[in-house]
């Protein structure tokens, strides 16, 4: 369940300039998916896709900077792999949609990789 603390983690996150957020991503995306094989040919397509591409590397960049600094992570995902765009949307829809507007993009897949794949008790 994402609760007060993963908001105000998420909320903490923003700094300086304005991310995309789980509100206008998934307005954007279920746009698209009503359209359903036309939406594929428009261009928004790419700005999506190069706004996850930008989460998963934030994502990745401060996940392996804890990891070489021993901090203790709370998503340890394999090295490389897939994500669907079924998961990653059901996932954005798990939000309350009053909070929505709040999450950063950064910080939904954040709590993605935490749900999909915490890490091993020590």
């Amino acid at each position: 369940p994402i609760g007060p603390a993963s908001i105000a983690s998420a909320q903490a996150q923003v700094s300086g300039g304005q991310q995309p957020n789980v509100a206008d991503f998934l307005n954007k995306a279920e746009t698209l998916i009503r359209l359903g094989p036309l939406g594929l040919a428009h261009p928004d397509v790419s700005k999506l896709t190069a706004q996850v591409v930008q989460a998963a590397r934030t994502y990745k960049s401060r996940n392996d900077a804890q990891k070489r600094a021993n901090i203790v992570r709370k998503s340890c995902p394999p090295e490389s792999g897939d994500l669907s765009p079924e998961t990653w949307i059901a996932h954005l829809r798990s939000y309350p949609a009053a909070i929505r507007p709040r999450i950063p993009l950064s910080a939904a897949f954040e709590h993605l990789m935490e749900k999909q794949f915490p890490c091993p008790a020590r």
